[in-house]
Parts: structure tokens; sequence; C-alpha cells
């Protein structure tokens, strides 16, 4: 990956410790798939709280965990 893609994606999908907090979160609450996590994230304030996510910031795409 280059430097260029690299910022890209970190502009796109924040900090990489993000994506570490949702695969942990998605183990320790028992989520069975990336596409119900992210159902939940849209309505759940404490989830989103967990990751960093605001009210009105945008859920991941669910490629984004590929």
């Amino acid at each position: 990956m280059t430097a260029v893609e690299f910022a890209k994606h970190y502009l796109t999908l924040g900090p990489p410790e993000r994506l570490f907090c949702a695969l942990l979160f998605q183990a320790l609450f028992r989520i069975c798939s990336e596409r119900q996590q992210l159902e939940q994230l849209d309505y759940n304030l404490l989830f989103r709280w967990f990751l960093g996510l605001g009210i009105d910031d945008a859920v991941w795409m669910p490629k984004v965990f590929t």
C-alpha cells in the first residue's frame, strides 16, 4: 500500500484503532456479522460512543472490514 492510498483510507475510515475497536466490540458483544454490527451502530448510541463515532458521523460500509 502506497502512502497516498494509506492517507486516502485514513481520511475515509479514521484511525486504524477504530477498526480494531470495532472488531473487539464485535467479539465482546457476540455479534455474528459485520453487517449486523453496522446496523446496530445506526441506532445504538452506546456502541457509537465505544467506537468514537459522533451522533452525526456516517457508519462505515461493510467492505471496510475486508
